[in-house]
This record gives structure tokens, sequence and C-alpha cells, in this order.
């Protein structure tokens, strides 16, 4: 009896007893907002993502809420999505629905409001395979003078992405369900810089490493300016994406300005933290600079941190090591006239924070460390390591890392996450 009930349930049951887990390299939380301006009240967006690990299906899960340095709100009004399609490198393209419908309304303060299943047999595929390449296409509408989430993930880090508004009544774009970009009649609709990215989740072949980092804007990608590509800028997603070999499903909900506290009273994130099964975390930067608290405070706050990630669904937790933070007369050039910032100097905040993160290895709370130590000078590892030839060789302004920095501080990151399994 127990083994015929099983044979009849359908394909998607058995796929819901499976972990449900981010399917993509690059999943950006909206960390901002466009107010629409001149009776605009529609956007279209043509965006790619990446599939970090093989997948027997993908979803896309919505959210209508954005995240400040401050907190989390709500933009004040309900998103709808008109239409929506994934399109496949080879420009097969496939309707998303919700409930069989096209269309859906994503209300004020929503989160992780999630679409039908996609199968990749609908490409002609037997799975979603690590490192393919696949568009999302879509038009999303708000009332007159709404707000629309935003990410930073930027239009010009890949040819072919196109992210506009423009007033409905004045502009039709073309179809949603073919391939390429939107093309439009009427009064052109006005280029934006970014837009609104839903969340690629999916069911894994095998439930491989999938990641979320939470922190500022050094795991936001601040500083690194040349990363322009499919897998996004700053350490992180240099780590994650990987040029393109052997990529990792990421969740990179990193905010610049914010502190461990800001995320601690936040709560909407966190729906998300069991769609990964490791998480890195990279606060304190400003829980120094914009906070008066004591070294034994910060503990405390990331310690409470550590423990919303673990009940979460986190099954370990990496953390990175404070970096530097100093000024400088010659643009980094040289470390003799670097000056270090109060609690930046030996023996001060960052240096007691970054010698009791090896404790919390040994007592189990965290899995590792990264030490970013290629990026430290030789002599007085409290400031940036310099070559006397490239001003601003490690840092861009002191405080986050340059292009350069960033891509050492991945090749740190990358070492520590192949050796997850």
């Amino acid at each position: 009896m127990r083994l015929g009930l099983s044979l009849k349930l359908s394909r998607h049951q058995r796929l819901n007893k499976a972990r449900l887990r981010v399917a993509e390299v690059q999943a950006r939380m909206m960390h901002d907002i466009y107010t629409m301006v001149n009776s605009n009240d529609t956007f279209l967006m043509r965006m790619p993502f990446v599939i970090g690990q093989d997948m027997k299906s993908i979803l896309l899960s919505f959210m209508n809420w954005y995240q400040l340095a401050t907190g989390e709100f709500s933009p004040g009004n309900a998103i709808t999505v008109q239409s929506c399609s994934i399109e496949s490198s080879s420009g097969t393209v496939v309707p998303v629905r919700f409930n069989g419908n096209r269309s859906k309304v994503i209300n004020d303060g929503d989160n992780d409001i999630q679409s039908d299943l996609i199968f990749p047999s609908a490409f002609g595929l037997s799975k979603f395979s690590r490192g393919e390449q696949y568009w999302f296409k879509m038009i999303l509408s708000v009332p007159t003078g709404g707000k629309m989430p935003r990410t930073a993930r930027l239009v010009s880090a890949f040819s072919g992405s196109q992210v506009a508004w423009y007033q409905s009544s004045l502009t039709t774009p073309s179809s949603t369900d073919i391939s390429g970009q939107y093309t439009t009649t009427g009064t052109s609709p006005i280029n934006q810089p970014n837009g609104y990215q839903p969340i690629i989740l999916g069911y894994p072949v095998i439930d491989g490493p999938s990641f979320i980092t939470i922190g500022d804007s050094i795991g936001e990608g601040t500083g690194d300016t040349t990363a322009a590509n499919l897998y996004g800028h700053g350490f992180i997603q240099r780590a994650m994406g990987n040029g393109g070999v052997n990529p990792y499903p990421s969740l990179n909900f990193c905010r610049g300005s914010m502190t461990s506290d800001h995320a601690i009273t936040a709560t909407k994130w966190r729906a998300y933290i069991k769609y990964a099964r490791y998480a890195i975390e990279e606060y304190g930067t400003n829980d120094i600079v914009i906070s008066t608290k004591t070294v034994s405070e910060i503990q405390s706050s990331l310690t409470n941190l550590w423990t919303i990630l673990k009940n979460g669904g986190a099954e370990k937790i990496l953390r990175t090591n404070l970096m530097c933070f100093t000024t400088s007369t010659d643009n980094w050039l040289t470390a003799a006239n670097q000056t270090i910032r109060a609690g930046w100097g030996v023996g001060e905040k960052t240096d007691q924070l970054n010698t009791w993160f090896p404790t919390k290895v040994t007592d189990g709370t965290l899995h590792s460390v990264i030490s970013f130590s290629e990026m430290l000078d030789n002599v007085t590892p409290n400031k940036w390591l310099t070559n006397g030839v490239a001003a601003n060789y490690m840092t861009t302004d002191g405080v986050h890392p340059s292009p350069t920095g960033h891509s050492l501080a991945a090749q740190s990151l990358r070492s520590t996450i192949t050796t997850l399994s």
C-alpha cells in the first residue's frame, strides 16, 4: 500500500521532499528603490543568470521590500508581474507562471513569493547544468508615482542586459515570450543602470555547496570597478563565479554601511538562509566606524548573528577577517605614507576581533576564518600592502579593496569554499 501511494506522488510532490536551494551564482537582494516619475508606471528588463549547480528544476522567488543600511523597508505599493519568461542561450523561451497564471501581484512587503516550477525538459534538456547561462525577461508595473525595489546588479556588466521604465499608455513593448532584448513602439523607454531581480531557486540533482553571504559594502563589492561580467563584482562574487570554472550558487545579501546590529534587527532576509547550506559572515567594519560599541559588545552582536544563521539552517559559518583602514598621502603607493585609523591599530579593536575569530573555530561556532593576509603589509599588517609602483594597489579609499585587492581576497575565499562538500 505504501509503495503504491509513493508511486502515485506527483513529480512536484517528490521534488518537494528535496531541499530547495539557491540555483544561481549571483542572487542579490534589493538594496534600494526607484521612485517612478513623469507618469512612468512600468518596467521592462532582461538580465542574465548562471546556474551554480546541476538542478532538477528551478523557480523564481519574488520580494517586495528592500534593505537600506538602517533596516528593511517596504515601498508602500504592490508590484504586478505582467509577464515573465526564461530564455536559454540557444534562444528557447519558456513562460513563467504562478499557479498556472502569467501575471502575479506581489503585495507591499511580500517576501519569497514563488513561481511555478520550471523543468529542464521545457528546454529540451535532462537537467539545468552547472555553468549554463540563461536570461530572465519580465515586465513589471506599479501605480503611477509608485516605487520599485532594485538590486546592485548593473546592466553594464554584461552585453544584452536591459532595464528601462516607461509610461504604459505611450509605449508598447514586444512580447516577453520571444528571445532577445525588448523592442518598443511609441515613446522610447528610459534606460536605467539596474533594476528589479527575482532570485532563482531550484532543486539540485545533488545537494552540493551553496552559500549566503551577509555583510557590508566590502562584501557587496565596492571598489571592484573592473569585474563587469556574468558573475558579479567584489571578492564574494569573484570567488563564487571563478571565471566560469566550477561556479557555486550564491545569495549575496551584503549591503553598504550596514552593521551587525542592523542585520540582527532585520527579519525578512532570514527567510532565505534555508536556501543555502553554508553562510559567510563579513560584518564588523561599520560596527567600529559608525558605532561606539566595545569589542565585547561587537562580539556579542556577532555571536547573536551566528545563532540566527544556524537557526535558519546554515550548516557551517565562514568568517572573514577585518581588513585595514588607513589614510594615505600618496594614494596608497607606500606603507610609510599610510596612517592607521583609530580602532585599526596594533592591539586595537580589529586586532582583538581578528584574534578572537579563530577561538570560535576551536569551540565549533565557526567553521573557518579567511585571513586575507596576502593583502597586508609584511612589516605592519595593520596597513595595506603596497608595491611602490601602483597607486591604490590594494585599496581604492583606505577601507575598500581595489580590483587587485578583491581578486586576491577572492582567491583566499575560493581556496576555502572548495574544501566544502
